[in-house]
């Protein structure tokens, strides 16, 4: 649909797998920001090309979304993330806590 918004778009890097993680992630956040980029300036070309099916498209998804219960969908989605906190806390304190015995053991043995 538009040229910069495929898997094999300007900015991948299939060659520079051997990065740290940090590293790996800075350039996939670059090569993120630079797609978007393309694909944002054939998005506006386009809408400059035909701006009446732009508006005609904007408009029905304006409607669809009217009638899609939006407000009960975030809802739902915030009720989850934070019946998922309290195990997801639960299991971090353990680990803290491994970590924490571990480290005493191992200045008691030295």
């Amino acid at each position: 649909m538009f040229a910069g918004c495929h898997a094999d778009g300007p900015g991948l890097d299939w060659k520079g797998m051997s990065k740290t993680p940090f590293e790996s992630f800075a350039s996939g956040v670059e090569n993120l920001s630079e797609s978007c980029c393309v694909c944002l300036e054939d998005c506006e070309e386009r809408i400059r090309q035909e701006p009446w099916t732009s508006v005609l498209i904007a408009g029905a998804i304006g409607y669809l979304l009217n009638f899609l219960p939006v407000g009960r969908m975030v809802g739902a989605f915030v009720r989850a993330l934070l019946y998922l906190v309290k195990p997801a806390l639960i299991v971090l304190g353990v680990l803290k806590l491994v970590s924490c015995f571990s480290e005493c053991k191992s200045q008691k043995e030295s």
